[in-house]
């Protein structure tokens, strides 16, 4: 996936930057105006169907609300983009050599609203429909104190999904309405599987005990380009397990089991392509700091041997987990700041147990653990042998402040710069948060990819170390 210098709104998946300016493009696929100040906006499609190809562009509106883009490596003729301004989601068709205008305009009740001209009109206004329908950030809250609950977001979706069907006669095409007829089917299908994923989760329960779930996950074709097109393939990829994932534990045998999988399962050479880029993006984000990576990487390079760009893609992370082994030397120590701007170097603060979260207001994930971290930081609260700190990513600093504003957090706050940011995360292999790591009091790695505070094991752990 290719992204801009700023963090995407989409926060599962991360990788290399592609820097496109703002204003300068020679050609328009779309342009329009947005009212009200000058605004950040994101642009971002995926013309194959794989969600780790898709490219995110960051533009500006100028001082009077103008914008345009232009995606001048666009692999495909046309493909649908999504267009994100602030918290909400808007759509459009782009294609070569044609240009559609999307104005985003203010209404009374304080929100953008789209209108469509140019070319492409109809098209767009349909994929606007749709981006907005399964805009993901809509059924859950990144916070979870501003949860309206699992009941509101199960009939929301039911009445976006309803209402997006009507939509589908904007489409003219005979054909194209067919493929967005099956699109929008596996796209609901997802984010309602997602949702019981969610509520499972939260209630620990198995999602193969609601009837739906399991109707849609045995009922997938992991081999239709549709299955990819909707990121079902990843829900039944996940589904196919005979292991368990066992968080901040050795997971090269289900890694391992992932791959025989996919060799065993999947037939269509574009899907087996999407999903041998999908498991070392798994692996490496959220497995490899506990795991065997030598002998996971020698699998794993005989599996993506005809993708000799990945191998090399993800050797340099490989290089980077195995020296992130308890007892290995601090690869950066970097620079913290204070919610009042004063400049810490996280050195200073050796001498005791760390554990630390490296989290962002964006982050839901990240946000259901806050909970968690001030109990493990109130069970040691006056602890001189342990630290428990939060260490922010985000850029926002003023949202990273509103969020500490609100929760009022007891235990120590600090933010990364983003060139500090770039140092840590490439010299720890984070490339997915939140992340949790543990360090001794002398200062060297206990756990480069520690288990969450809301692990049952948590304390346990900590207090091996402070015995």
């Amino acid at each position: 996936m290719k992204k801009t210098q700023t963090t995407s709104r989409w926060t599962l998946l991360l990788c290399a930057a592609l820097a496109l300016p703002a204003m300068t493009m020679q050609a328009q696929m779309i342009r329009g105006h947005v009212d009200g100040p000058q605004q950040d906006i994101q642009v971002y499609y995926c013309p194959d169907g794989n969600m780790l190809n898709t490219t995110y562009v960051n533009l500006e509106s100028d001082a009077n609300g103008n914008y345009a883009f232009d995606a001048k490596d666009l692999p495909v003729n046309s493909t649908e983009a999504s267009i994100a301004v602030g918290k909400q989601l808007f759509g459009a068709y782009i294609e070569r050599g044609k240009t559609t205008v999307v104005d985003l305009k203010l209404g009374k009740d304080s929100l953008l609203h789209a209108s469509f001209s140019g070319d492409n009109k109809k098209l767009s206004e349909f994929c606007s429909a749709m981006a907005e329908t399964f805009d993901i950030m809509k059924y859950y809250a990144i916070d979870p104190s501003e949860s309206k609950g699992f009941p509101y977001y199960r009939q929301l979706l039911e009445d976006n999904y309803a209402w997006l069907k009507k939509q589908l006669p904007l489409v003219s095409d005979k054909d194209a309405r067919a493929r967005y007829a099956a699109m929008i089917e596996g796209k609901y299908k997802w984010q309602r599987l997602r949702t019981i994923l969610d509520e499972a989760q939260e209630t620990d329960r198995n999602p193969m005990d609601d009837p739906y779930y399991k109707e849609v996950i045995t009922t997938i074709d992991p081999n239709a380009h549709a299955t990819l097109e909707s990121n079902l393939i990843f829900l039944w990829l996940s589904a196919q397990h005979k292991l368990e994932q066992k968080e901040g534990k050795d997971n090269t045998d289900y890694a391992l089991e992932e791959i025989d999988i996919i060799e065993k399962r999947i037939t269509n050479p574009e899907i087996k392509k999407a999903l041998k880029m999908y498991v070392p993006y798994s692996f490496f984000s959220y497995m490899a700091s506990s795991s065997d990576v030598e002998r996971y990487w020698a699998c794993f390079v005989e599996f993506a041997k005809d993708q000799p760009e990945l191998i090399a893609q993800y050797e340099k992370q490989k290089n980077e987990i195995l020296n992130l082994k308890a007892g290995a030397e601090m690869a950066y120590i970097p620079t913290l700041t204070t919610p009042d701007g004063q400049q810490v170097n996280m050195k200073d603060l050796f001498g005791k147990v760390i554990y630390m979260d490296i989290w962002a207001t964006w982050c839901a994930p990240c946000c259901k653990e806050i909970p968690y971290m001030e109990k493990l930081a109130e069970h040691y609260k006056g602890n001189d042998k342990v630290s428990i700190i939060s260490i922010s990513i985000d850029e926002n600093l003023n949202a990273w402040k509103n969020k500490l504003a609100k929760d009022k957090p007891f235990w120590p706050q600090y933010v990364l710069s983003k060139e500090e940011n770039k140092k840590f995360s490439e010299a720890l292999g984070i490339n997915g948060i939140p992340r949790f790591i543990m360090i001794g009091a002398d200062g060297k790695l206990i756990y480069g990819d520690a288990a969450r505070p809301s692990s049952p094991e948590i304390i346990g752990l900590i207090d091996e170390q402070i015995q």
